[in-house]
């Protein structure tokens, strides 16, 4: 039960800040480029690790430890939300590195996910389980409603450079939650 909490409190938290670079992104992609059709093709590059990765993302996730998986995932995500606030830094970056970034953290997110829910069952009880999917879900919930609107009030007060930040260091919350629950082998 302690595991799961400490699991599910790091993924809310660094789930708002996902979201929070849900929202940055597309709006420096836009600030940068002025074309619509390049925040299109951004969310095209997002798209394809999603598509490419998830499945094998759960297969990954059956075959090693899900502790260091998220370990890996996580600080992989806080690695890129950190790629993202030196790019936004750096006047003229070139515009294929956000693709780049973009890219890499859709794939590394698609491994993340089945992860992270692949554990839920093995840190409660099953008399608990249900109760745990759902809470799950509103966290889900608080994150898809929550990010984009505090995403929104950063880039505004910030900006982008700033979001990302934000960003970043919620993935501190989720690393220390992880570093704090027990391995999880397969």
């Amino acid at each position: 039960d302690r595991d799961f909490r400490l699991l599910w409190s790091g993924q809310v938290i660094s789930g708002v800040g996902r979201q929070v670079t849900v929202v940055a992104l597309p709006y420096q992609h836009y600030l940068l480029t002025g074309q619509s059709l390049a925040v299109g093709l951004l969310a095209l590059v997002q798209l394809v690790p999603i598509l490419v990765f998830a499945l094998g993302g759960g297969a990954v996730a059956d075959a090693v430890d899900r502790r260091r998986l998220l370990l890996l995932t996580q600080s992989g995500l806080m690695a890129t939300s950190l790629a993202l606030v030196a790019l936004a830094l750096t006047p003229g970056a070139p515009i294929v590195l956000y693709y780049l970034v973009a890219f890499v953290s859709a794939g590394l997110g698609a491994i993340d996910m089945p992860a992270r829910s692949s554990a839920t069952p093995r840190l409660v009880p099953r008399e608990r389980l249900t109760a745990a999917l759902a809470l799950g879900q509103l966290g889900f919930q608080v994150m898809a409603v929550a990010g984009p609107v505090i995403g929104g009030i950063l880039v505004a007060s910030v900006g982008p450079a700033g979001a990302f930040a934000v960003d970043a260091v919620t993935f501190l919350a989720a690393i220390g939650a992880v570093l704090r629950i027990a391995p999880l082998p397969p």
